[in-house]
């Protein structure tokens, strides 16, 4: 069962990856791509690594205690306000990093909430904080974070914590009063 699984590839954006990968490296097995097996002196492929039922436990309860949690949240905030629609990529984000896999374009909803942080923050804010966010997403190809021997995929840790500096930006936000903000007016 995959929710028993951990997964760690440049494409899954998940909690579980970065703890396998920080607590169980060598317990991580690593599964070769079909086809092509060698480029530019990398091997294609991922890790894996059978979770305890400990785990299995723990990510079972954590998403039950964030949906708890978002649903309180919602109907604390009816629909229409801020704070609402706020919470709505934090919920994508949250439900997204717990499960096993996330692939990257999983958070595609939640980025699509992204420019509304430049209605809560300064300009240079919001733009440092998405690219803060962001860097670590789209740098996956171009450059190779350094993986410090027992890291397998040190790009994947990276941009779940991109990820996760997002929601805490959505999050932050959320208690924020929106700043003098004029919305361009429509053609």
């Amino acid at each position: 069962m995959i929710n028993n699984t951990a997964l760690v590839n440049f494409m899954n954006v998940s909690i579980d990856g970065v703890i396998a990968q920080l607590f169980f490296p060598e317990d991580l097995h690593f599964i070769q791509s079909a086809g092509n097996p060698h480029v530019q002196g990398e091997y294609l492929g991922w890790y894996t690594l059978n979770k305890s039922s400990l785990w299995v436990g723990i990510s079972a309860t954590a998403m039950v205690l964030t949906i708890i949690a978002m649903s309180r949240l919602f109907k604390k905030y009816p629909a229409g306000t801020p704070q609402h629609d706020l919470a709505w990529p934090l919920a994508i984000i949250i439900v997204a990093l717990l499960n096993p896999i996330s692939w990257n374009y999983h958070y595609l909803p939640a980025v699509a909430f992204a420019p509304a942080l430049f209605v809560y923050y300064r300009p240079s804010t919001a733009a440092f904080l998405l690219a803060l966010s962001f860097s670590p997403l789209l740098m996956i190809k171009i450059i190779s974070f350094p993986n410090f021997g027992w890291i397998k995929i040190s790009n994947q840790i990276a941009s779940t914590m991109g990820i996760i500096g997002l929601a805490v930006a959505f999050a932050f936000a959320m208690r924020r009063k929106p700043r003098n903000f004029k919305a361009p007016d429509s053609m």
